[in-house]
């Protein structure tokens, strides 16, 4: 009985101890699993560190290429302008002068409230055509050649060679203006005038621009 009890004990014994053996090669699996688990979980992890970073630093890489100062752009040259048609050196073809100045008041009860600079302009064709129409400036001076007031004058009666003209001109004048005043203060002995031509239409169309 006694060897019997020891068999089953010894038998017992070897069973318990190849459970035990069993239990410590799950206990080792089990922890060799987790070790590679932990192991493999801190290779995922390393990896999306490295990926976030390495998308960190692409992302700012970005930003440095777009936060790049842009390049002026190339300033093209601009084609070189056309020269104007050199005006004419032919002599000028009329002559202007001031003939007369005088003065009219304003009128209320005629309806008139202007008040205008008169003046007479006496205008000879010197060349050998017909002048259509003409424009230009005259000068006003004082006898020492002190501008008074420069006046545009506009013509659009012809002019021909054989007969001057004679042209009646007016200026509304404006009393808070002192060229004005001057104008219409100056006795007309004591002024000089002279016409610049500036353009001559002729009686055939074609036409003269002056200096």
């Amino acid at each position: 009985m006694w060897s019997q009890k020891f068999i089953l004990s010894t038998s017992g014994g070897v069973w318990l101890m190849q459970r035990s053996g069993q239990v410590m090669i799950v206990v080792l699996v089990a922890v060799a699993c987790l070790g590679a688990g932990f192991v493999s979980g801190r290779e995922y992890m390393k990896f999306e560190i490295r990926t976030a970073l390495a998308d960190g630093f692409r992302g700012i890489s970005q930003l440095a290429t777009v936060a790049q100062p842009i390049s002026p752009a190339v300033a093209m040259p601009f084609p070189a302008p056309t020269k104007p048609s050199a005006p004419s050196t032919r002599p000028v073809p009329l002559q202007v002068s001031m003939s007369a100045k005088g003065w009219t008041p304003s009128n209320p009860r005629g309806g008139e409230y202007d008040e205008f600079v008169t003046f007479r302009l006496m205008i000879k064709n010197i060349s050998d055509r017909k002048v259509r129409a003409f424009d230009g400036v005259l000068h006003i001076t004082d006898l020492l050649d002190n501008i008074i007031i420069n006046l545009n004058v506009a013509i659009n009666d012809p002019v021909s060679p054989t007969s001057p003209m004679t042209w009646p001109g007016t200026m509304l004048y404006n009393q808070f203006l002192e060229h004005h005043k001057a104008l219409r203060n100056a006795e007309f002995n004591n002024i000089k005038t002279s016409f610049e031509v500036h353009k001559v239409l002729y009686d055939d169309g074609t036409s003269q621009t002056f200096d």
